[in-house]
C-alpha cells in the first residue's frame, strides 16, 4: 500500500469520525462535549488533506501548518479528556510547550535549515510526549467511576508512544527516503499507530461517558434528593458493606436513630420550605459532625440514620451527643427570629447474628423511650438496663 492510498483512508476515517461524533453532540444534550472531539478529528482531517497537496501549495501549508494542525489535534483531545476528567487546564503549560517549540521547529526546519528527518524526528517526540501526557493524565485523575475505561484509553496511548518512539529510533538508525510519498518502515509504524488512537479514541470516549453518567444515576438511586444524604436504598447497600467488614475485623459497630423533635409543628405553622430547610441543615449538622468513614441516611420524613463504625457503646453515646448537640446549636432565621429545633436519639449496637433490620428495630425502640423522656436526649439500647443522657448534662439516667 502506498502512502497516497494510506493519507485516503486516513482522510477517510477522520471524517467519518468526524460526522459521527458531531450527530452524537447534536443529538443528545448529555454527549455535547463529543463536539470538541468532534472538531480536533476535523482538524486532523484537513492536516492530512493539506499534507497531500505536496508540490501543489507552498510548503508552509504542507510542512509546517498541516503538521502544527495535528499538533493541535492531539491537544485538542487531550483537552477533551482533561474537560471529562475537571482538571481544566491543569496541563495548559505543558500542552503549550509540545505545541509551541515544536511549531517553531518546523518552521525552521523548513525554511530556515530544510531537513525531512528532522521535521519528522521533532514530530515523532512531540507525539511521544503528548501520549505520555494524556496517558498520564488519565489514570492520574480517574475516580472510580471512570477507572477502567480512563485505564484502558491511557493504555491505547502508550502503545501509541511506543510505536512513535519505534519510528524516531528508525528514523536515527535507518533514515527516510527523500520522497515523502515514498512507504518506509518508519513511516508505515507512524500510521499504524495513528489509525490504532483514531479508531480507540472515539471508543473510549464514549465508554468514559457511559461509565460517567452510569454512576451518576446510580448515585441518584441511592441519594435523597433534598439533603444529600443516602437514601434507603443507599443506606442498606452501604450498611450490608459496613456489616460485613465488622463481622470480618471483628469490630463494634452502632446504629443511631434520629427523629426531629416536633417536626410536624415547624411545617404547619411555618409551611413545607421552613421544613425543608430544617431538614437540610440537620443534615450538614450530622455529615460535619461525623468521622470521614461513618455514614448517615434520610429514611423519609425527620427520620434520619448514622452507621458507625468501628464504635462500642461508650463512643456511640459520645459520639450521639456530639451530634445532638449539633443540631440543638442549629437555628433557622424565621421573622422576626430565630427558629431554634431539637432531635432525639435511639442507639443499638450489632449484636452477633443481627441484621440491619435487627439493629434498627432496637435503636427505633430506645428512640421511642427518648421520645417518652421527654425528647432532645440519647438513649442507648437496653444491655442490663435502659441509659439516657439527657439533654441539659452528660450523665447517664437509668431508665425503668
Amino acid at each position: 500500500m502506498d502512502v497516497r492510498t494510506i493519507l485516503y483512508v486516513n482522510i477517510f476515517l477522520l471524517a467519518g469520525c468526524t460526522l459521527g461524533l458531531s450527530v452524537i453532540a447534536f443529538h443528545h444534550k448529555r454527549f455535547r462535549q463529543f463536539l470538541l472531539l468532534a472538531i480536533a478529528y476535523a482538524t486532523g482531517g484537513l492536516s492530512t488533506a493539506l499534507r497531500m497537496q505536496q508540490g501543489h501549495i507552498p510548503d508552509f501549508f504542507v510542512l509546517v501548518l498541516s503538521n502544527v494542525m495535528l499538533i493541535a489535534a492531539l491537544l485538542l483531545v487531550h483537552h477533551c479528556f482533561m474537560a471529562f476528567l475537571k482538571k481544566g487546564f491543569r496541563t495548559g503549560w505543558l500542552e503549550a510547550f509540545f505545541f509551541i517549540p515544536t511549531s517553531i521547529g518546523l518552521a525552521y526546519y523548513t525554511h530556515i535549515h530544510p531537513s525531512y528527518m528532522a521535521r519528522s524526528l521533532l514530530m515523532s517526540l512531540a507525539f511521544a510526549g503528548i501520549a505520555a501526557m494524556t496517558a498520564y493524565v488519565l489514570i492520574r485523575y480517574a475516580d472510580d467511576a471512570v477507572r477502567i475505561p480512563c485505564g484502558a484509553t491511557a493504555a491505547l496511548y502508550v502503545v501509541f508512544g511506543i510505536m512513535t518512539s519505534i519510528r524516531c529510533v528508525g528514523i536515527i538508525f535507518w533514515g527516510l527516503p527523500q520522497d515523502y510519498f515514498v512507504a518506509s518502515s518508519s513511516q508505515l509504524i507512524g500510521f499504524l499507530g495513528f489509525y490504532i488512537l483514531i479508531a480507540g479514541i472515539p471508543v473510549g470516549y464514549f465508554w468514559m461517558t457511559s461509565s460517567r453518567l452510569y454512576a451518576n444515576q446510580e448515585l441518584l438511586a441511592r441519594t435523597d434528593s433534598l439533603t444529600g444524604l443516602l437514601n434507603r436504598r443507599g443506606m442498606e447497600d452501604q450498611s450490608t458493606r459496613e456489616i460485613g467488614r465488622s463481622r470480618r475485623e471483628g469490630t463494634p459497630l452502632a446504629v443511631l436513630a434520629i427523629d426531629l423533635d416536633y417536626f410536624k409543628n415547624i411545617n404547619d405553622k411555618y409551611g413545607h420550605e421552613t421544613g425543608d430547610t430544617v431538614l437540610c441543615s440537620v443534615a450538614k449538622a450530622l455529615t460535619s459532625a461525623m468521622r470521614g468513614h461513618d455514614f448517615a441516611a434520610r429514611l423519609g420524613g425527620e427520620e434520619f440514620i448514622v452507621v458507625l463504625s468501628n464504635t462500642n457503646r461508650e463512643n456511640a453515646v459520645i459520639t450521639a451527643e456530639r451530634l445532638r448537640s449539633s443540631v440543638a446549636a442549629l437555628s433557622i432565621p424565621v421573622r422576626p427570629y430565630n427558629l431554634g429545633f431539637t432531635a432525639s436519639f435511639g442507639i443499638a449496637i450489632l449484636h452477633p447474628g443481627d441484621t440491619l433490620e435487627d439493629a434498627l428495630r432496637r435503636a427505633d425502640h430506645a428512640l421511642y423511650e427518648a421520645k417518652l423522656a421527654g425528647r432532645n436526649r440519647i438513649v442507648l439500647e437496653p444491655e442490663s438496663l435502659l441509659k439516657s443522657l439527657s439533654s441539659g448534662s452528660n450523665e447517664l439516667h437509668s431508665l425503668h
